[in-house]
């Protein structure tokens, strides 16, 4: 599974150029204060992208964004209080999900831990104003690559995203 993350990340950059600089990231500090290792998909994509939007509408999380709203450990513990005081059943178990990027309608995107507690498998999207949670197995760069290239439809994203020219704006 390495192999396809990193032919990903060179497929999105060639479709959505990334930033020409980004801020380094202390890796082992901020999977220290996680518990938990990152997906390396996931930590090349920051490298790349760093902190920003695709098409001013998806919002990549970052572990060190000083805004709460766009930091990934912020975000983690946020949502996964908010999904405690969502007791109807519907969607996976909130320490089960590790949220990676967000949407502007409130849509959120995560990772599920699969069955050896590791992430990065797979890719899960809670609709923000409803019960929709579909899944995606793919790992965080492979989703969005296949999501800004058309090739899959997020069915609770808007019909006009992502554009015909997907761009990333750093923030």
């Amino acid at each position: 599974m390495d192999a396809r993350p990193s032919d990903a990340l060179a497929e999105l950059k060639r479709a959505v150029p990334p930033p020409a600089r980004v801020a380094r990231i202390d890796w082992n500090q901020v999977e220290n204060r996680l518990g938990f290792p990152l997906p390396a998909d996931y930590r090349a994509l920051v490298e790349t992208y760093g902190e920003g939007s695709f098409d001013d509408f998806l919002w990549l999380f970052h572990p060190t964004s000083p805004n709460p709203h766009l930091n990934l450990i912020d975000e983690l513990r946020v949502l996964r209080e908010a999904l405690a005081l969502d007791t109807d059943g519907v969607g996976p178990p909130p320490e089960d999900l590790v949220p990676w990027a967000g949407t502007d309608n409130g849509d959120s995107v995560y990772w599920k831990f699969d069955s050896t507690r590791r992430l990065g498998s797979s890719v899960i999207v809670n609709e923000a104003r409803g019960d929709a949670w579909p899944e995606y197995e793919l790992s965080a760069t492979e989703w969005l690559l296949a999501v800004l290239t058309g090739r899959i439809r997020v069915p609770v994203f808007p019909d006009d995203f992502p554009s015909r020219h997907p761009s990333f704006r750093a923030s």
